[in-house]
């Protein structure tokens, strides 16, 4: 065979191939729900509305703009849909079909077996229910939008349900599905999934916002909190800009800024690069509940993990004394 045609064979199985796979990534991806983007004062580009709500909302129990309903790492296949029928879980992967899997508790998953942690990470290509360009955010990154939250920070857009409404993110209290596929909430509680996942169970991360109602007590304020539940709950999704790196301060340090390896083994050596402008790097991590659990100063190059360490961390470098800020989301095993 001439290496002319063995190019032309091989540059028509990759075409084809790529058909192949672009039909499988985003056959569950929503198409359907407009996409208008909106810039919050930290940075960060959201869509204005939830998937599957028919506008922006206008108020906070504004019922066009609740939604649907999603089960943690499902994409778009029917389930999501606020009337979707429902089947006794847990459910193999490929059985769930168009149904909403019923679980046993508030902690339970709709999926049998092992936890697929890989569903709704950020290269996740097969379950991510967000237009192109966009994924489901990071509890790293609703924590971002927070006026008031573990850090201090003051510069976030909301801390309770009335600020949310208002805020430039417009949301509603879209309520939840409960484990039993019942309707919770609606008018009453906001319940956003991150992709974030509690590494040691099969629950994962949510926003939650119920004004009135901290913890076991009462705020008259309210307050958002991060609320760990089971997978097979159904919370609505706001998905923001795809973009794996957040950063604040000099462009050419964070643009050249990279973190490995990740998900990275407890105890390893967790490595980055930086432009050649650094001259030092503090290091702070945080569990997903705001604790510091380990900081280091003038790090060069690699950070040695507390072998303890097990989970979904956000990790801050602080290069050259705040010239710039990187925030990354690590995954320790």
């Amino acid at each position: 065979m001439k290496q002319k045609d063995f190019k032309k064979q091989i540059k028509t199985l990759l075409i084809a191939m790529l058909i192949a796979v672009s039909c499988v990534t985003y056959a569950q991806r929503d198409s359907s729900t407009s996409v208008v983007d909106v810039t919050s004062p930290t940075g960060q580009v959201w869509m204005d509305r939830n998937l599957g709500a028919d506008q922006a909302a206008t108020s906070i129990s504004d019922s066009d703009s609740y939604g649907d309903l999603y089960q943690w790492g499902r994409g778009k296949d029917g389930h999501e849909l606020r009337t979707s029928s429902t089947q006794v879980g847990p459910v193999v992967a490929g059985s769930e079909s168009n149904t909403f899997v019923t679980g046993t508790n508030g902690n339970s998953p709709w999926l049998s077996g092992a936890a697929d942690d890989t569903r709704w990470q950020p290269d996740d290509v097969t379950y991510n229910p967000c237009p192109l360009g966009y994924r489901v955010p990071t509890i790293t990154e609703w924590l971002l939008e927070e006026r008031e939250d573990f850090t201090g920070e003051t510069d976030g857009v909301f801390k309770n349900m009335t600020e949310a409404a208002t805020s430039v993110l417009k949301i509603s209290a879209a309520g939840q599905r409960s484990q039993t596929g019942a309707l919770q909430g609606t008018g009453t509680y906001v319940r956003h999934w991150s992709s974030t996942f509690d590494g040691n169970d099969e629950r994962a991360v949510a926003m939650y916002i119920r004004d009135g109602v901290l913890g076991s007590g009462t705020d008259p304020d309210g307050q958002t909190r991060n609320l760990i539940g089971g997978r097979a709950l159904g919370g609505a999704i706001r998905c923001i800009k795809d973009d794996s790196l957040l950063g604040i301060g000099d462009e050419e340090m964070i643009s050249n800024f990279t973190m490995y390896p990740n998900p990275i083994i407890s105890g390893g050596e967790l490595s980055f690069t930086t432009s050649n402008s650094v001259d030092k790097v503090n290091v702070i991590i945080y569990d997903i509940t705001g604790r510091v659990v380990h900081s280091q100063k003038d790090v060069v190059k690699t950070v040695k993990l507390p072998a303890t360490l097990k989970g979904t961390y956000l990790v801050n470098f602080v290069i050259n004394d705040g010239t710039a800020n990187v925030v990354k989301e690590l995954i320790i095993k």
